[in-house]
């Protein structure tokens, strides 16, 4: 291997956003990226070598580390997945050599605060166990560099993209059901929508950011022409054809949202523990997405564009690409 070439391992690299990092590395001619999964199935990218690492594994991790220059974490799943996993990643990283550790966080650590947003601003475990567990990763991820790693932590609002179960798939099935459109009042927060290519952009160029020993740092991904929640929807809506838009009434959505999207979330969780899964059960909305819908809280990826330097999707762009998805909107 050339002295210029590093090997880059991305954890979760058979998900939605890691398999887009892995396409952006494979056009990086100094790059040889790996996947790290628990699962190696039939979307792994094509044409990289993959390993079966399962992130809450000391020795799997230890194992993956192996000649690694740098590690791109994004993985997913519950409370014990993200803390854990990532407290265990550090402790293989300093096992193996301390390789740049490039970890994917979450607007969530911000917790309910609202306001223009910096990366200065403190965490605030006010969401439940998803932010809770975020809060935790970083705080692993901050511990590794006390310790005299190198890392920067990735911090997107909400992700989109054509494969987005989230912020894409799942608003198109509530566009279509005419459960979302213009909430009014309810959805006037700020989206902080961020297109996936845009994230493993960040990711990417991270590889080349020049760190101290012990340097940790942090940005925030969203879009800067992000709109409000409810001009997505209705932009989102006609880009699909789910016209007309309708205008939900808070009352509507809240009985939605309190005796649909409750009841389900625990029939989901039953399911899950006899490991069954629950892909016909109807997608109502959470709770936690109202207040998030209300939430005016707005992240500032100044940083992220200026050191990163990176080129934005314009989000008429996202939009078409996001509607490629669906060919028979009604």
């Amino acid at each position: 291997m050339k002295s210029t070439e590093i090997k880059v391992l991305v954890l979760g690299g058979n998900g939605f956003v890691g398999n887009e990092i892995v396409r952006q590395l494979m056009q990086m001619n100094h790059v040889t990226p790996l996947i790290g999964s628990r699962t190696l199935g039939d979307k792994i990218v094509q044409g990289v070598a993959a390993l079966k690492i399962d992130s809450t594994n000391l020795l799997e991790l230890k194992d993956g580390l192996k000649g690694v220059d740098a590690v791109i974490n994004c993985v997913t799943g519950d409370a014990t997945t993200i803390t854990q996993g990532a407290q265990l990643l550090c402790h293989a990283a300093a096992l193996s050599g301390m390789p740049k550790i490039i970890h994917l966080s979450s607007q969530s650590v911000y917790g309910t605060q609202t306001g223009i947003i910096s990366e200065n601003t403190p965490l605030h475990d006010d969401l439940g166990w998803y932010g809770h567990a975020k809060i935790a990763a970083e705080y692993a991820i901050e511990d590794y560099g006390r310790n005299g790693g190198k890392a920067i932590i990735l911090r997107p609002g909400c992700i989109s993209g054509k494969d987005s179960p989230l912020w894409t798939e799942r608003i198109i099935t509530w566009l279509k059901q005419g459960k979302l459109g213009d909430l009014g009042a309810s959805g006037d927060g700020w989206s902080n929508i961020v297109d996936v290519a845009d994230v493993a952009q960040a990711a990417t160029k991270a590889l080349n950011v020049s760190l101290r020993e012990g340097e940790v740092k942090i940005f925030n991904l969203s879009a800067p022409d992000s709109p409000r929640w409810n001009q997505y929807f209705v932009d989102f809506g006609v880009s699909i054809g789910a016209t007309p838009i309708k205008r939900i009434s808070n009352r509507a959505i809240k009985l939605d949202a309190y005796l649909l999207g409750i009841p389900i979330k625990i029939i989901e969780h039953i399911l899950k523990k006899v490991h069954i899964k629950a892909t016909w059960l109807p997608h109502g909305i959470p709770p936690s997405l109202l207040k998030l819908f209300r939430q005016e809280i707005k992240l500032d990826s100044t940083k992220a564009t200026t050191e990163l330097e990176l080129t934005w999707t314009p989000y008429h762009i996202m939009l078409q690409n996001q509607s490629c998805i669906t060919k028979n909107p009604r």
